[in-house]
């Protein structure tokens, strides 16, 4: 059980594939979020975890300034039909049901570690271990803790948790 919450704002004629996340080596047992089109005015936000890919029915804006919010939700749970949820600036845009990621300490941001680093500025990155439930209600966006469990472990040994938020160990 997790999300993972990013603002970031795409730069002016952002083309290509911009990864703004990487938990692993692959999303083929791991996680990664980008935005990929082949113009500034086709890019659509891609999640793939464990092989699953969900895709953004909504194309974003690239011109530098508006910006994106993105809230990836995941719990593992027989109870729920579609374990995964992705929420861009409040909207629902995907549901679908990628198994679980291999426990890994390579976090990256804002970069696939090879020439698609994100174009833009990521304003904002979050994980929590709940999951958020992003709520639309007239134009306000909230974040409301759904689910919650006190007793879930850490993702792994590079977080470090304070309260209900989880953040990256980050050392240049």
């Amino acid at each position: 059980e997790f999300s993972i919450v990013a603002h970031c704002t795409p730069a002016s004629g952002m083309t290509g594939t911009n990864y703004v996340y990487i938990k692993g080596a692959s999303s083929a047992n791991g996680i990664e979020i980008y935005f990929s089109g082949s113009t500034s005015r086709n890019q659509k936000l891609y999640v793939k975890q464990r092989g699953t890919t969900l895709i953004s029915k909504s194309i974003y804006p690239c011109d530098g300034k508006t910006p994106v919010s993105i809230v990836y939700t995941y719990k593992n749970s027989l109870l729920i039909g579609k374990r995964a949820q992705l929420w861009v600036n409040g909207v629902l845009e995907e549901t679908a049901n990628p198994g679980l990621i291999d426990n890994s300490n390579d976090h990256t941001i804002g970069s696939d570690g090879s020439a698609n680093g994100f174009d833009g500025h990521i304003e904002e990155f979050m994980i929590y271990k709940t999951k958020l439930v992003p709520v639309d209600k007239d134009s306000e966006y909230i974040l409301n803790t759904a689910d919650y469990s006190q007793n879930l472990p850490l993702l792994d040994s590079n977080v470090q948790k304070t309260g209900d938020l989880i953040t990256l160990k980050y050392s240049e």
